[in-house]
């Protein structure tokens, strides 16, 4: 059986084991590659398993520290903003 060089939002999402909005989701998120040869999405395998092999453990092991350690995509935390002061000079 030959197999497909590109693969349908469907299969992506299939061999993902997610749903298609996700895939659509991460493809607008910029974290995974698509191509466009005609009207519709396609994806190659080799770049859904380089997103795969790019994903950190949900549970990094005991002592071991991720790579992003210490850092938040969201910003400060809720805390931090409430203890943010502000000088107004009245001007």
């Amino acid at each position: 059986m030959i197999e497909p060089a590109l693969l349908s939002a469907d299969n992506a999402a299939a061999w993902l084991g997610v749903s298609r909005s996700s895939v659509f989701r991460l493809v607008r998120e910029g974290r995974l590659i698509a191509v466009r040869p005609f009207r519709e999405l396609r994806f190659r395998q080799a770049d859904l398993e380089a997103f795969v092999a790019g994903l950190e453990p949900a549970n990094p092991r005991a002592g071991s520290v991720p790579a992003n350690a210490g850092a938040s995509d969201r910003g400060p935390s809720r805390a931090a903003i409430g203890k943010r002061s502000t000088i107004c000079d009245g001007s």
